[in-house]
């Protein structure tokens, strides 16, 4: 049995949860027993209990391991502190032709002791806790606050038994490739010729302490990890019968995983054994590499070569790094004999078409060699194609393709030179102008092997049918326009006469001409294309040139005297449809037909009416009027000034306010001047002339300049 040294400080350490006995350092543990004798105690047996830890190389000081025996049903405890017994480097399981990861090394570390199990207190549970886990595990919560806790059972069935515990024998630090498969032995010794049943498991640990099992588990981070998966979902699975590990990992970094070895005996279960351990997931890098240049790649991840209309090819070799290459096997399979060579970069010659299988085997005698795997694909293309069609008729050309290949051929690619495009084997394309198109066919064979060829096509027929639109098919005259031949196919390289109806004539795509007398027009068109196809026809009154619109209006004056600024237009224009009157510069048009209009000031006053046609030709016409104001002026032939407001005044009445140069002079019978006024308004009251007959003569001019003077006689009343 090893010195116990410090019983009561271990005790003391485990039951307050002591952190810090490996560090963060560990990546994991495994255990085991063996029966060696008789034990110290009356009915007890002698077992050796041996430990495993993985630690980091980096651990400056390897510490004492605390172990705990335990009957599980009993509250007493042995706790002890083991010292180391030995240290070794924890081996890679990499082969020789891949490159060992720089920088990550680890150590076995192992411990022992002897415990007598006494009969009366079985079952036992003989476990190990320490803290912390390596923080760069990439697959739990947390790792670096989990601690790692292993451990055996020695059962009443172990006990009876005498049962040894499976050993994991030679176990290694599990290092694989990413994306690539594994396939690893798992050795496990088993002396005593058990059962032996593999499993993933959970691996134990806690981050808080606790001495008594059940032993917790540490926590995956679910979904993407778990118990049965923890490289990921495919990335490692074990074989429950052999504990054989396959699996192709998808995911780079260090993985926390549990194998469980179940021992049975009889089918009945004896125990288990555990080992905690980090797998590691690397991108790899291999020390040779057999590799071609290619531009293309299959399925098979094999480069493929295409000979097209040639029989000869070299290749171009990547493998490396060429210091660690000796030699070079090239094998081609081809009739008759293959095709060989051991050049580093070979010229091959093929006198037939076909597909032919070939690779390359770098250092081919060596363990670490490597192969590349290539098709070489040979054959011959010629194209060719001809086209068919009628030159005078617009209809669609056709294609016909008459390639020449020693393969199918599967893929045709028609440009037709109008942007147009297709990969019918054999279509017809319809143009849609005249002219001279590049026609290119490029076809490909089931090798990916192309020939291409251009084709100029003159399509210049006559069209099917002649279209034309003037710009003005209708109008008063003098009637612009211009015909725009809207025929296709037709282009300046064709012939084009036209005739207008009117005796003129002109050619071109789109003539312009002016009809000057009213009428309708019929238009004739002919059109010769460039290879003498002719056609021709009438457009029966195609222009109606019509009479433009005359402006032509009268007025009336207000029956109102007293409105005599306000006068009726009266409209006589001819093919109009639309009026527009202007009465004074400052006023708005108007629009009616027949307006009305009251003017402003008397005087002269320019009226404008323009008036539209249907067509939108216009006419204009300009009229003076003359605003005059009514003047009317009656005098009474007798009147009674006898203050009964009736008559009582010789004045006259009507409308005076725009009478100019006004005069009224009154005379007795002897001739005498009894009264004047030089104002419209004011009139003669008899003054104190008596009774009887008085002459008066009056005068005044209108406003145009007239001068009227008016005599009479009138009879004063007392």
């Amino acid at each position: 049995m090893k010195l116990i040294k410090n019983i009561l400080l271990t005790a003391i350490l485990i039951l307050s949860g002591w952190p810090l006995l490996f560090s963060s350092h560990q990546i994991g543990s495994e255990m085991y027993y063996e029966l060696i004798g008789e034990g110290g105690w009356p009915n007890s047996k002698l077992y050796k209990v041996s430990f495993v830890i993985y630690i980091k190389c980096s651990v400056p000081n390897i510490p004492d391991l605390g172990v705990q025996i335990k009957p599980i049903n009993f509250v007493g405890r042995d706790l002890r502190l083991l010292m180391l017994d030995s240290v070794e480097t924890f081996d890679y399981n990499f082969v020789n032709c891949n490159s060992r990861p720089s920088g990550i090394c680890y150590n076995k570390i192992f411990y022992s002791d002897t415990v007598s199990i006494r009969e009366a207190l079985l079952p036992y549970d003989i476990s190990s806790s320490q803290c912390c886990r390596d923080p760069s595990l990439d697959n739990i919560v947390a790792p670096d606050t989990y601690g790692t806790t292993n451990n055996v059972e020695i059962t009443n069935l172990v006990y009876d038994l005498n049962n040894n515990s499976p050993i994991f024998f030679d176990s290694k630090f599990l290092s694989f490739c990413v994306n690539e498969q594994i396939n690893f032995d798992y050795n496990v010794l088993e002396s005593d010729g058990d059962q032996l049943i593999y499993k993933f498991c959970t691996p134990l640990g806690a981050v808080v302490f606790s001495p008594n099992p059940p032993w917790p588990i540490i926590q995956y981070l679910l979904p993407t990890y778990a118990t049965n998966y923890p490289l990921g979902q495919g990335g490692l699975e074990i074989n429950p019968s052999t504990g054989q590990l396959t699996g192709t990992p998808q995911i780079v970094g260090n993985f926390a995983v549990g194998i469980c070895v179940d021992e049975f005996r009889n089918g009945e279960l004896l125990g288990t054994i555990r080992q905690d351990i980090a797998i590691n997931v690397i991108a790899c890098t291999p020390l040779l590499i057999a590799d071609l240049e290619s531009e293309t790649i299959d399925l098979q991840n094999r480069a493929v070569y295409q000979l097209c209309n040639e029989n000869t090819l070299t290749i171009q070799n990547l493998s490396g790094p060429s210091e660690s290459i000796t030699d070079y096997k090239w094998s081609i399979e081809y009739p008759d004999q293959p095709l060989t060579s051991h050049l580093e970069t070979p010229t091959f010659t093929f006198d037939q078409p076909g597909v032919f299988y070939g690779y390359l085997v770098v250092n081919p005698d060596s363990i670490c060699n490597d192969t590349a795997f290539f098709v070489v694909e040979v054959s011959s293309l010629n194209t060719d194609f001809f086209m068919a069609y009628d030159t005078c008729n617009a209809g669609p050309v056709d294609f016909i393709p008459t390639p020449i290949s020693s393969a199918t051929v599967d893929n045709y690619s028609w440009d037709f030179g109008d942007s147009l495009t297709t990969n019918q084997p054999n279509p017809a394309h319809q143009y849609k102008d005249a002219g001279i198109y590049t026609i290119q066919l490029i076809v490909e064979d089931e090798f990916q092997c192309r020939d291409t060829l251009f084709q100029d096509l003159t399509w210049r027929p006559a069209p099917e049918v002649i279209l034309v639109s003037p710009d003005v098919a209708a109008g008063c005259t003098p009637l612009p326009t211009t015909i725009q031949n809207r025929s296709r196919p037709v282009d300046t390289t064709y012939q084009l006469y036209w005739e207008f109806g009117d005796g003129n004539t002109a050619t071109g795509l789109a003539p312009s001409h002016t009809y000057r007398r009213s009428g309708n027009y019929n238009v004739y068109l002919s059109i010769t294309s460039p290879l003498g196809c002719f056609v021709d026809t009438v457009f029966e009154d195609l222009i109606f040139a019509d009479l433009p619109p005359r402006a032509d209006f009268s007025w009336l004056p207000s029956p109102d005297p007293e409105q005599f600024a306000q006068l009726q237009f009266l409209d006589a224009s001819e093919r109009a449809l639309a009026w527009n009157w202007i009465f004074d510069t400052l006023s708005l048009s108007d629009i009616r037909r027949e307006p009305s209009y009251i003017f402003p000031d008397t005087g002269y006053h320019d009226v404008v009416l323009m008036v539209e046609d249907q067509y939108g030709c216009f006419d204009t016409l300009t009229q003076r009027v003359d605003v005059v104001p009514s003047q009317t002026y009656f005098l009474p032939n007798a009147f009674t000034p006898n203050g009964d407001g009736l008559n009582d005044e010789f004045i006259g009445v009507g409308l005076t306010d725009y009478l100019l140069d006004f005069r009224m002079d009154v005379f007795d019978r002897w001739g005498g001047l009894v009264f004047s006024s030089q104002d419209a308004r004011r009139g003669w009251d008899g003054g104190n002339a008596p009774a009887g007959v008085y002459v008066y003569r009056t005068s005044y001019r209108v406003p145009r300049g007239e001068r009227t003077e008016v005599r009479g006689e009138v009879v004063l009343v007392r």
